[in-house]
């Protein structure tokens, strides 16, 4: 993609260098494909780029409903009379953006005050994201760093309702901070956002009936990629996300390699191979305590004998089950496995990671 022409091309539709109103997007691009476009937005989000819709939802009328309607003051910044911090700031948010660009401190704590509930809302949506690791309030305090973040670029003359321009930048904000610090091993942006896309399409063909097989080519034709990137993001997804303490995921229907997990690039040190050792020790320690059919299972699924994951219905034609039986028994021994008393097998591992 050629970022200078994107970004010459969506100058007029730009604020703060880097917000993108998205109608004016959409305009500067009609002539492109839906795929394409997305393309391009996934890319501008991954460089720091917001797109703003300024047709978006009031969140205003939303997060304050049933309090009353606030009145908006026609002052300009230089009239304003500042209002200390309460319980139920009476200053429209407006005002306080204006305020926090002069300079204002107490101006940016009223802020958070009055629109904790649209951070612990977004907070709350993205709590289960990907299985990552992150508390609840973690994430709102992220989301309030990106409420803080807009404060500095909102105007009042493009954007109606502070509210709504800010949603962008605390979702942006909570997401990146998930991205970052969210899971054990960290995954880039760029690729979270596939594994984002793919995880979707992947959940919704499965809903629909269809195996694994057929779900990767579709989805493949769906995202334009090959099958084998496909493939290769959900053992990525498998293998890093929705972690329990072997770092193996709960998984559904997907291939796994939780071999991966322990290989090492090149030729390993002798460190690294006194540490994979000790922790092929943990693992069998670990499985030697689930019931025997629950340890074979775990042990066929994720290749941890052969280094060759299988899947579910290989495993049920070997059992006389169905796959999705094993899909219960697995999942089963893997809750066990999250368990404290199994993560404690693997502390000194994750501390040297």
């Amino acid at each position: 993609m050629n970022l200078n022409y994107v970004l010459q091309a969506l100058k007029p539709y730009m604020r703060d260098n880097n917000v993108i109103l998205l109608p004016g997007f959409n305009v500067a691009f009609k002539y492109l494909g839906e795929e394409l476009k997305h393309e391009i937005q996934n890319e501008l989000s991954s460089r720091g780029y917001v797109f703003i819709n300024m047709s978006s939802v009031d969140y205003d009328s939303r997060i304050n409903a049933g309090r009353g309607e606030l009145v908006k003051p026609n002052n300009t910044a230089d009239e304003i009379t500042y209002y200390p911090a309460s319980n139920e700031v009476k200053q429209s948010n407006e005002i306080l953006c204006a305020l926090i660009k002069r300079g204002n401190e107490k101006a940016k704590n009223d802020i958070c005050i009055k629109n904790q509930r649209l951070v612990y809302m977004f907070a709350t949506k993205y709590l289960n994201f990907a299985g990552n690791d992150l508390e609840l309030e973690d994430l709102a305090q992220y989301g309030m760093m990106g409420l803080l973040r807009a404060t500095e670029t909102f105007d009042s003359s493009i954007a109606e309702k502070f509210s709504t321009y800010a949603v962008p930048w605390i979702k942006q904000h909570i997401l990146r901070a998930i991205y970052d610090n969210g899971f054990t091993i960290r995954v880039p942006v760029h690729l979270m956002e596939i594994i984002t896309k793919v995880t979707a399409l992947d959940n919704r063909l499965y809903r629909e009936g269809i195996d694994l097989p057929e779900r990767i080519t579709k989805i493949a034709i769906e995202l334009d990629i090959d099958t084998a990137r496909v493939e290769e993001v959900m053992v990525i997804r498998n293998c890093y996300l929705n972690t329990v303490s072997l770092d193996v995921p709960v998984g559904e229907e997907e291939e796994t390699v939780l071999g991966e997990f322990v290989s090492d690039e090149g030729k390993p040190s002798v460190e690294d191979q006194v540490m994979a050792a000790a922790l092929r020790d943990s693992i069998d320690a670990a499985l030697s305590q689930l019931k025997s059919k629950e340890r074979d299972i775990i042990i066929e699924r994720f290749g941890l004998d052969s280094g060759h994951p299988k899947t579910l219905e290989l495993i049920g034609q070997k059992y006389g089950v169905t796959r999705e039986r094993i899909r219960q028994i697995e999942a089963k021994a893997l809750k066990k496995l999250r368990s404290h008393h199994f993560r404690q097998l693997f502390n000194d591992y994750y501390e040297e990671r």
